[in-house]
């Protein structure tokens, strides 16, 4: 079939096909004939052969293939099949259903998906009762080759997959209603089935079928308080191991259902039973059945996560339920064993926690007094329960926060990680989990903050006093409690308020944390990073600086913990760089060292330079330079050395590892960064006559830079060594002109020479964020105005050869050049306009970055053209251009509005469509007449009147334009197919009108356009419109 012509479509054929698709071993045999296949399915002659295919001697997959043909064309290619054959189309799909009751259960099931899709085709017009016609039937069947559990089975199957068939199918908008209001006419029909087959002794298989039934018809939607009866069943068969998962299912799938909410006191009448699992519970925890732990525990959780209000607003006895509840998810949290590998359901609990809390800050003020007493104390702020409601407080707090208490307790102990032994026999994919799982329970942790604030703080500290009190020995076999500590310590860190915590109980944490052991890597990572999480608190207790940088440095000496050490140190460094004087000395030492001891990873290396950088900034200038010396001359010499080795992969990596050092030391390093955002409004600057030390280093390895770039660029074998080289290069001048602002002028010269060698050579976008960098600096400085012209002039001649040899593959470059030449327009217009510029050009490489599928792109350049048409006021230059090109420029934007570009973008072109409204309304009116008579433009699914309609609405007439417009409109409205076949000539004349009206609402003409887009899209008013607009 593969390599012949395309063969009929005839049963020997499709068999053939069939056996090739199963069991030929040759790749594209195979792909061939399944590509047959799904052309023979799809076909007329599929209505005829797919009964052949049914046939009781056929292989069990032909019959497959002919069942599935079967339900394709009733569902997708029903208009195929004439009126008068629906019912005997019915009839054979009762009888073929009836055929395979007992088998092939894929067949069966193919044909019970074939006859739902008929029913919900034809109900409720043709078959008005197709639910209680298909019992009627199904009970009225006389087959004596089937007995009755397989007749029943074959029963339930068409009633299980006939509301979950009418959930995945698309049902025209007019339809859905009554179809839904049919299939639910059926209820009375299919529930008091169901609960007579769950109330009789019959077979296990036929009440597993019943469950599924059950669930399936609950998630198409029925009131809870119709099927309290099946409830009740379905909490029955929990109890039966060979009906668990099933009844599970379906009593999830009730109190998930969306329309749940409308029935609290169901939902209350539930929760009892939900109780008498509890046993259940226990047992499956001790005898480790992991499978009916993680059952209960969906179902506990569901009942919570999804009815948290009932359980808040109950009262009585049913508040003692909720409680009970609430200690049964408990009890799943805390479940004995370590996840991932010995439980996997203490995770399903952790959302219920935050649901909760949600929920009650949420409801008011008077649902919490009178009904959410017992719950208050668990989430709220203690403060603002006792100012709201001092005796609720002192009534109920002494017994739920014990009980939240037992929450945290629980958590410190699933925090921890196993034995060493136990933990390197996990797989790589269960340490992942384990890692998802402790940030699980930190996030836990913090909702529980939320609550306890003073209380937890000193409950970690009594928790961590008591560990450290233990025998040392002690301390080092089992150092996972001490981590637990930590590690939530860490966790609340973001979370800390000082002014709403006491220092006293931080400030007891920090006492203790010099004393712990640190005897494992991971105890030792915990530990750092907890006073990472605190740096900002930190910074107004200097005096625990003392005990804690001793800490940090002595990870440096070892390779596991450089990554946490470094990460510490830069935020302390940075949070805490005003009290780091007096420990700079030893802090540079150790990281001079470090540096030096190839001990580090690059990126560590490169990250200890941020807080080198912030140490250095509060030293005096001598002091920094003389530092500087020490800690950059070894790579900088090494730096130099590389330009006496043959470029190569090796080189590249040495060579960019010293330049992120340097750009992380630029981007920290700075004596006139001011210690607070009030110093930063004070004049002058502090330190202002001292030069920047940036500055002089930087004076330094340019040289060294320069020759790099040079030699390298001069070697052709080196281009994937370069690329991101280069990058680095320009990220390192970035930090640096970043710091220094205007203070690089003196070296402004200098980079603008490097930015045009770089670019010319292997042009990127890293190149021009630095040219738009020093343009926005120094484009009104009459000293580097010359400089700063023929920056701009280069990189633009450069860019403009690369658009007309085809620059498609490089994005990046056209949304750089694009967003460069609006904001110099923005800015400083003069830098574009000088003598030798060429504003032509730049109009058509932007009507070509407008063809650009990727938005960002496009949004630069829409950004550009309504910058340069506001130009074209005072410049005749530009006006020239613009009168010249504006016609294409127009053109193309309403085939872009038309379909050919997004529709994330077409507010975008609605900025230009303005500026082209408010600047040059004479030729926009003129413009938009021509473009709208040309047929099938922009989208032969706009109507002449539709294109009519969007020129009104964009244009607004004005008065003395209105003889104009009426004549070129009367045009437009009689060009069929322009710009879109689907849009009217009224609706194409409205847009023209709306369009040219529209000169200052901006909102209105982003209306206009989006309206019209729809419109040519064959999109206004559907539903797929209206669910993606909020995506866009």
């Amino acid at each position: 079939m593969e390599a012949q012509a395309p063969a009929e479509f005839t049963v020997e054929n499709i068999e053939r096909a069939l056996h090739q698709l199963y069991f030929d071993p040759n790749v594209s045999v195979k792909d061939a004939a399944q590509k047959w296949l799904m052309a023979a399915q799809v076909s007329q002659q599929a209505w005829q052969f797919c009964w052949v295919l049914l046939q009781k001697d056929k292989a069990a997959e032909v019959q497959f293939f002919g069942a599935n043909a079967l339900y394709i064309k009733i569902s997708h290619h029903w208009a195929e099949l004439p009126a008068d054959h629906y019912a005997s189309l019915r009839t054979q799909l009762f009888q073929q259903i009836l055929a395979f009751a007992a088998g092939p259960r894929m067949v069966l099931t193919r044909l019970c998906v074939a006859l739902s899709a008929f029913a919900l085709n034809t109900m409720p017009e043709v078959w008005p009762e197709a639910v209680k016609g298909i019992v009627d039937t199904f009970q009225q069947a006389t087959s004596t080759e089937l007995s009755p559990s397989q007749r029943c089975g074959a029963l339930l199957e068409l009633l299980t997959v006939l509301p979950e068939q009418h959930n995945t199918t698309c049902l025209a908008q007019s339809r859905r209603g009554t179809v839904r209001h049919a299939m639910q006419g059926g209820l009375p029909y299919v529930l008091p089935l169901l609960q007579n087959l769950l109330e009789q002794p019959s077979p296990l298989d036929v009440q597993q079928q019943a469950l599924k039934c059950f669930s399936s018809w609950v998630t198409f939607g029925v009131p809870l308080n119709e099927v309290e009866g099946l409830t009740n069943l379905a909490f029955k068969a929990v109890r039966s191991p060979e009906l668990f998962d099933v009844a599970v299912d379906a009593l999830v799938n009730v109190v998930l259902q969306p329309m749940a909410y409308k029935y609290p006191n169901t939902v209350q009448k539930f929760l009892p039973q939900v109780l008498q699992l509890q046993d259940m519970l226990e047992t499956a925890i001790k005898d480790k059945d992991m499978d009916t732990c993680n059952g209960l525990c969906r179902l506990a959780v569901a009942i919570g996560e999804n009815h948290s209000k009932v359980l808040l607003e109950s009262t009585g006895q049913h508040k003692q339920n909720s409680l009970e509840l609430i200690k049964i998810i408990m009890m799943c949290t805390g479940i004995p064993g370590r996840y991932p590998v010995d439980e996997t359901a203490s995770d399903m609990t952790f959302s219920f926690w935050y649901i909760l809390q949600d929920d009650m800050i949420a409801s008011e003020p008077q649902v919490f007094q009178d009904h959410c007493a017992y719950f208050i104390p668990l989430y709220m702020n203690l403060d603002d329960m006792i100012a709201s409601e001092p005796q609720v407080f002192q009534d109920h707090c002494a017994y739920f926060i014990p009980l939240y208490m037992n929450l945290v307790e629980i958590l410190l102990i699933k925090v921890q990680y196993p034995p060493d032994t136990e933990y390197s026999s996990w797989t790589a994919e269960e340490k992942e989990q384990f890692r998802c799982y402790r940030q699980d329970i930190a996030d836990t942790l913090v909702y529980a903050f939320n609550l306890l604030r003073d209380s937890l703080l000193n409950f970690l500290y009594a928790m961590l006093s008591t560990i450290l009190q233990q025998d040392r020995k002690q301390q080092e076999e089992t150092w996972q409690p001490t981590e637990g500590c930590l590690h939530a310590f860490l966790s609340i860190g973001e979370s800390v308020d000082p002014e709403e915590c006491s220092d006293q109980c931080i400030l007891n944490m920090f006492n203790l944390i010099p004393k712990v052991p640190i005897t494992h890597v991971r105890l030792a990572e915990t530990t750092l990073y907890t006073i990472g999480a605190y740096a900002e608190w930190l910074n107004s207790h200097p005096e625990l600086l003392s005990g804690l940088i001793p800490l940090i440095l002595s990870g440096f000496t070892n390779p596991d913990l450089t990554l946490s050490s470094t990460l510490t140190l830069k935020d302390v460094a940075q949070e805490c760089s005003k009290n780091m004087q007096p420990y700079a000395n030893d802090i540079l030492s150790a990281c001079q060292n470090a540096l030096t001891g190839n001990i580090m990873k690059a990126k560590d290396s490169i990250r200890l330079m941020h807080a080198v950088g912030s140490l250095l900034s509060v030293l005096p200038v001598q002091d920094i330079l003389n530092y500087l010396h020490a800690i950059l001359g070894p790579h900088v010499q090494q730096l130099e050395a590389s330009l006496n080795e043959q470029p190569s992969a090796s080189s590249k990596a040495t060579v960019i590892q010293k330049l992120n050092m340097l750009s992380m030391l630029f981007s920290a390093l700075d004596i006139r960064r001011p210690e607070s955002e009030e110093a930063e409004k004070r004049q002058p600057k502090p330190r202002a006559d001292e030069p920047q030390p940036v500055l002089l280093v930087l004076q330094q390895v340019y040289p060294i830079v320069q020759r790099l770039v040079s030699q390298w660029i001069a070697d052709t074998g080196v281009i994937e060594c370069l690329t991101p080289t280069l990058q680095a290069v320009c990220e390192m001048f970035k930090r640096a002109v970043r710091t220094l602002q205007d203070e690089i002028a003196p070296m402004t010269a200098q980079l603008s020479e490097l930015l045009v060698q770089v670019y010319n050579a292997i042009p990127q976008s890293s190149v021009l964020d630095m040219a738009k960098q020093l343009l926005t600096l120094f484009h009104s400085s009459e000293s580097h105005a010359a400089t700063m012209q023929t920056l701009f002039l280069q990189l633009t001649s450069r860019t403009v050869s690369l658009f007309q040899q085809g620059i498609r593959e490089h994005p990046d470059l056209v949304e750089g050049f694009m967003s460069l030449a609006g904001s110099m327009l923005k800015r400083c217009p003069a830098v574009l306009f000088q003598e030798n510029s060429n504003p032509e050009a730049l109009f058509q490489c932007g009507l070509m970055a407008l063809s650009f599928p990727e938005n960002h792109v496009v949004k630069a350049t829409c950004v550009f053209f309504a910058e340069l048409i506001g130009q074209s006021v005072s410049n005749p230059l530009v006006l020239q251009v613009v009168t010249q090109h504006g016609r294409m420029l127009l053109e193309v934007i309403l085939k872009a509005i038309g379909g050919d570009a997004p529709r994330s973008v077409t507010d975008n072109m609605a900025d230009i469509l303005m500026a082209l409204n408010k600047h040059c309304f004479q030729l926009t009116c003129t413009w938009m007449g021509e473009v709208m008579k040309v047929e099938g433009f922009p989208s032969g699914l706009v109507t002449a009147q539709q294109k009519e309609q969007f020129a009104r609405n964009v244009l607004k007439l004005l008065k003395h334009c209105f003889q104009l417009t009426c004549t070129w409109m009367g045009e437009v409205m009689k060009v069929e197919g322009f710009p879109s076949g689907l849009v009217t000539a009224q609706q194409k004349e409205q847009f023209a009108r709306n369009v040219l009206k529209e000169r200052v609402n901006k909102r209105k003409m982003k209306e206009t356009v989006k309206e019209f887009s729809l419109l040519c899209r064959g999109l206004y008013g559907t539903e797929y419109a209206a669910e993606t607009e909020f995506e866009l």
